[in-house]
């Protein structure tokens, strides 16, 4: 849709909730993040970690699953989940994070490891001030990017779970829903001027 909507082709790729960066056409692994992320974190031993909440947790299919990321389904949603992910994380001294999204999936990701760090990562290795930096937020998950240091677009169709970065800001939200949304975020941010 890039092409129909006369924007540029992306060069670069944010990926399995922040853990995977790629340049081009999702060809060329950038090997320093994966690296810088992958300190003291040691996937099957978060999995060990957490194998007795089977009757919370439920591993995704092998397909959602990453060297970086441990993916899982949540059986009884609820964001009560979380603070029983991160006490048993610490237990285990594990480096990691637990992160829900879409209120059912939950990926277990390095300590070091989102998709803002990724962007800080890219925005400091190009010399990109953060400003120049738009995220659109839709989902709950979309939290760590709402506040951060960055614009944020939410469009229309967004899960209630944003409302409360109304008045935030640093986020704009729309009253168009999907790619109406995003156009007009850019558009009040100016992306699509000179700035």
């Amino acid at each position: 849709r890039y092409s129909e909507l006369h924007l540029p082709e992306p060069c670069v790729w944010i990926c399995r909730a922040g853990t995977e960066i790629y340049y081009g056409a999702e060809d060329q692994a950038d090997f320093l993040w994966q690296s810088c992320i992958g300190v003291e974190w040691n996937r099957n031993s978060v999995e060990s970690s957490l194998v007795d909440l089977k009757d919370h947790l439920e591993l995704q299919d092998e397909q959602h699953q990453a060297p970086y990321k441990v993916s899982y389904l949540v059986k009884d949603p609820g964001e009560s989940i979380l603070p029983l992910i991160r006490k048993r994380l610490r237990q285990h001294g594990q480096a990691a994070s637990p992160y829900l999204h879409c209120h059912w999936y939950l990926d277990v990701i390095p300590l070091r490891a989102s998709r803002m760090e990724a962007i800080r990562f890219l925005a400091l290795r190009w010399g990109l001030p953060l400003e120049k930096v738009l995220v659109v937020a839709s989902q709950q998950g979309d939290s760590e990017l709402v506040k951060g240091l960055i614009v944020s677009v939410v469009p229309a169709e967004h899960d209630p779970c944003l409302e409360k970065y109304r008045s935030q800001h640093r986020v704009f939200f729309s009253s168009r829903a999907h790619v109406g949304g995003v156009l007009d975020g850019l558009n009040h941010y100016k992306f699509l001027s000179n700035r």
